[in-house]
């Protein structure tokens, strides 16, 4: 693989074929050392970098000391604007070394196509709700899964060419729920019941009158306690992934091994949590990718909470035998959440269509894998539309 030649972390983007640091376009000076420590430290970000890897790095077979360091971590920081007491960019952790904390993305992969408009809304328990709209077309209503950070998903999320391509044919609607993203981090987190409160807020700022739900994953909970509420404002159910079965004891034993880990190192069980959802097809960039996006997106504490949450949830299984409005269930057979989940998912709903998919991702790994939980779901809800019309 090519090394990385473009680092964006707004508002600074790292030109590293022409050696270049420029913000809002305009040329930055930085001395060759200091700009090539830079660059390494982009280039490893959210790591610890020890002092001796970045002198044996930078200044190999040459006898120097920390004292380089400092002075071109000093200009470094002159030309960010950053302050050591409280730094956006780079984090000095003490008698080992320096860590890069501003998430970084491939200006030359990766940038957002598509335009978000994100505000704010409150609940009626006073949460504070972040919330986007992107696209044009009729609405869709898409629920967060486990995590989301609304920004931070359109460049190193899991699900970001899934959005990107359904935005162009319908305005979505995505929000960050509280204690995740940008919504209220130190909310209550006590019952999954209180994110039905946040997508209430959204759709109501927002004034849908009817739209369909597309419960990604972890968001179909959300989807379905939502439509036992309001069955009259949702218009079409859309799932994947989902299986509401309670959770076995070997998922059970998983988790608590990815607790423990997350607890000595939210860093190591980061790349544990994502490495067991995304494990064919992804490579070590991937994982590092995603792992930087669920760092961004939630704490450790506040994910662990979150599991158990979802652990403890309670049964909605009855909610299904009542719904009325065309439902599509897609499920891929080799997903480490059981496709048998899947399959009794689409059983249990009233003339529901159950699609299929081959392969093991939980996420995406590819552009075609994304795909596959786009097309078809706007194939059936244009589908149902025109049948409506």
């Amino acid at each position: 693989m090519a090394p990385q030649s473009e680092f964006v972390f707004e508002p600074f983007r790292l030109d590293a074929i022409n050696d270049r640091l420029l913000r809002d376009g305009k040329a930055i000076h930085l001395t060759p050392k200091a700009f090539s420590l830079l660059r390494y430290l982009a280039d490893h970000s959210d790591q610890l970098v020890t002092k001796e890897a970045l002198l044996n790095t930078l200044w190999p077979n040459i006898a120097v000391t920390d004292a380089v360091l400092t002075v071109c971590i000093g200009e470094i920081r002159k030309a960010l604007g950053d302050i050591s007491t409280k730094p956006k960019f780079i984090e000095t952790v003490h008698r080992r070394g320096y860590r890069f904390l501003a998430p970084v993305r491939n200006g030359v992969q990766r940038a957002a196509t598509t335009t978000q408009d994100i505000r704010f809304c409150s609940t009626v328990d006073g949460v504070r709700i972040a919330y986007s709209t992107m696209g044009n077309g009729p609405p869709m209503v898409i629920p967060p899964q486990l995590v989301t950070h609304l920004e931070a998903d359109l460049v190193e999320g899991p699900l970001a060419d899934v959005y990107e391509a359904l935005a162009r044919r319908h305005t979505l609607v995505r929000f960050d729920m509280r204690g995740t993203g940008l919504s209220d981090r130190d909310a209550p987190l006590s019952s999954e019941h209180h994110f039905v409160l946040d997508l209430e807020a959204v759709v109501d700022e927002l004034k849908l009158e009817r739209f369909p739900l597309y419960g990604l994953c972890g968001g179909a909970l959300l989807a379905l306690r939502y439509y036992a509420k309001h069955p009259n404002r949702v218009s079409q159910l859309v799932f994947y992934g989902t299986d509401l079965e309670p959770v076995g004891r070997e998922r059970k034993r998983q988790r608590e091994v990815t607790i423990s880990v997350m607890r000595a190192s939210w860093e190591v069980g980061s790349k544990m949590r994502v490495e067991r959802l995304m494990p064919h097809g992804g490579t070590r960039e991937d994982v590092e990718r995603l792992a930087r996006w669920l760092r961004l997106s939630v704490s450790s504490e506040a994910l662990e909470r979150l599991m158990a949450l979802r652990q403890k949830r309670d049964d909605v299984t009855p909610i299904l035998a009542n719904v009325s409005v065309p439902t599509l269930v897609i499920h891929r057979r080799g997903d480490h959440v059981p496709f048998s989940g899947g399959r009794e998912l689409a059983a249990k709903i009233p003339g529901a269509r159950l699609l299929a998919l081959e392969g093991y991702n939980h996420l995406p790994a590819t552009r075609e894998e994304a795909m596959e939980l786009v097309t078809p779901v706007v194939s059936f809800l244009a589908e149902d539309q025109a049948r409506t019309l």
